[in-house]
């Protein structure tokens, strides 16, 4: 959606948590074609949001990667060609960390080049990845 010289990623989810699989990396590498190709001759930046109000993103769908091993690997994968096209986005990006982002939903909220966060209700940041005993690949680790 834009507005003017803002571009806004809204990551929607039916029940306020924007969570990283198939379904949401196509989604994004769609709206990334577009701002990609898109880019406006005057000032711009892109924001972006969660609807949730609790929680920006708990990263990976882990009930996705439960149903086969061949979705987690392919989330991992597209994660690390999404993450750098926000990196290289030729006007500003901030992202509106609204509540807890884990795993995938704090790298994505990382790869912008601004972030700030709602104080309140105590929201969290966590790597789950490390306390799970998990290397980050060398693009994540590169992000973090």
């Amino acid at each position: 959606m834009r507005d003017g010289d803002i571009n806004y990623l809204v990551l929607n989810a039916a029940n306020g948590d924007f969570v990283c699989n198939d379904k949401s990396m196509d989604r994004l590498e769609k709206i990334l074609d577009s701002l990609e190709q898109n880019v406006p001759e005057g000032p711009a930046c892109l924001v972006t949001i969660s609807t949730g109000d609790r929680k920006f993103s708990t990263g990976f769908d882990l009930a996705y990667w439960k149903a086969d091993l061949a979705n987690a690997m392919s989330t991992i994968a597209r994660l690390q060609l999404i993450l750098p096209r926000f990196i290289t986005l030729p006007y500003p990006t901030m992202c509106v960390i609204n509540g807890h982002a884990f795993a995938g939903g704090l790298l994505m909220a990382l790869a912008h080049d601004f972030r700030i966060m709602n104080a309140s209700p105590k929201p969290k940041l966590c790597l789950s990845e490390i306390n799970l005993g998990l290397a980050l690949p060398p693009s994540y680790a590169a992000l973090v």
